[in-house]
């Protein structure tokens, strides 16, 4: 049986409706679902307890999630970086916090120039530091979260250290007093508990990588 061009037409016409008539329903769907939920912020706080606490199958360390992103120290994400076969292989942390949250980690990005990384969270909800727009001041008192091995009863327990800022070199905060090991990775507090910096190492001198002024944001 032959259809009729008139026919043709006519179910060519019906298709066309249906089809705008469907699509018409799918965007008033999206639309009534973005109406019920609008774009979540980032959460802040003003406590040091939101630092991330981070175990991993080769080393303990720390993390900072801070505007909206959790940072940690280059050599956290990547520790074999220099090992030819093995640097580029994951690298995934379990997290906790001072806040009852907790969850998973996941190394997502190293930077080249300075010794920062930046980890995603797989599970898990962290809350969010202000990064300080200022660097802090010669004399200036920061603040850092690291683990207490001071004896073994208070073994990884959080305890907050402090030290004086000494001055800036190529974008790295000097302190006059180190970290513990264990504390790669945690967020750098000045006065006002905003973040200047992260946890890089502790040689002659505390050493911090600077977040704030013509170092952010990150390359």
């Amino acid at each position: 049986m032959r259809m009729r061009a008139g026919d043709a037409i006519g179910s060519l016409l019906l298709g066309q409706r249906f089809q705008m008539t469907w699509l018409h329903a799918l965007l008033l769907f999206l639309a009534a679902c973005a109406a019920r939920a609008p774009l979540a912020t980032p959460p802040t706080t003003n406590t040091v307890s939101a630092v991330l606490r981070l175990f991993g199958r080769w080393h303990v360390a720390h993390a900072c999630p801070v505007d909206g992103v959790v940072l940690t120290a280059g050599h956290v994400a990547s520790p074999f970086a220099l090992i030819p076969m093995i640097g580029d292989q994951p690298i995934g942390y379990s997290w906790s916090d001072g806040l009852g949250n907790h969850g998973y980690a996941r190394a997502s990005a190293n930077f080249l120039y300075r010794d920062l990384g930046v980890l995603s969270i797989t599970k898990g909800t962290v809350a969010f530091y202000r990064r300080a727009d200022e660097a802090p001041r010669p004399g200036d008192e920061l603040r850092w979260i690291e683990y207490d091995f001071s004896e073994r009863t208070k073994a990884y327990e959080s305890q907050a250290r402090t030290a004086q800022f000494l001055r800036e070199v190529a974008g790295h905060l000097v302190l006059d007093g180190g970290p513990m090991r264990g504390a790669s990775g945690s967020c750098v507090f000045n006065s006002s508990n905003e973040v200047v910096g992260i946890v890089s190492w502790d040689g002659f001198a505390g050493v911090v990588v600077g977040v704030t002024g013509d170092w952010w944001p990150l390359p």
